[in-house]
């Protein structure tokens, strides 16, 4: 059976819709499966999650840490949560690969926060080398958890 179905308004198959505002949306039911199968998502039977759709983190408490069990390229790291232990916590920085030139993205110090508050850094992006992404933190009295999807 071919994969598509020609609709010819006013003839043929009809199918089902919701009128909104004077315009029409087509309602469909989701599945899941292989090509060619079909299962029905419902209360007993829900859309498939694993826990690399949900993402994942990754805690470092000094040095040099590769996110995730080897690294990739692909790897995704959408932010990192900064956590200072003092007022004058040590800096943090992320790496692309295992050669890449970390960068910083806190660069910490004496006296350089106010409080104990986590600082939640934004990266989104992709590794684009083999090692995947890693956290370097220099220094002390800071801890850091990267979270996305690493291999």
């Amino acid at each position: 059976m071919a994969d598509n179905i020609a609709i010819t308004p006013g003839t043929g198959a009809t199918v089902a819709a919701d009128d909104v505002g004077g315009l029409l949306f087509q309602r469909i039911k989701p599945t899941f499966g292989a090509d060619g199968t079909a299962t029905d998502v419902s209360s007993t039977n829900p859309l498939p999650v694993t826990a690399a759709d949900r993402g994942e983190y990754e805690y470092v408490a000094s040095g040099t840490a590769v996110l995730g069990g080897t690294g990739a390229a692909g790897d995704y790291l959408d932010h990192v949560l900064i956590i200072p232990g003092t007022t004058s916590p040590g800096a943090v920085a992320i790496r692309d690969g295992t050669a890449g030139t970390p960068r910083t993205i806190f660069v910490g110090g004496a006296s350089s926060v106010s409080n104990l508050a986590p600082i939640d850094v934004n990266i989104g992006a992709v590794a684009t080398t083999a090692g995947g992404w890693a956290i370097v933190i220099t220094g002390s009295n800071v801890t850091a958890i990267g979270f996305g999807n690493f291999s």
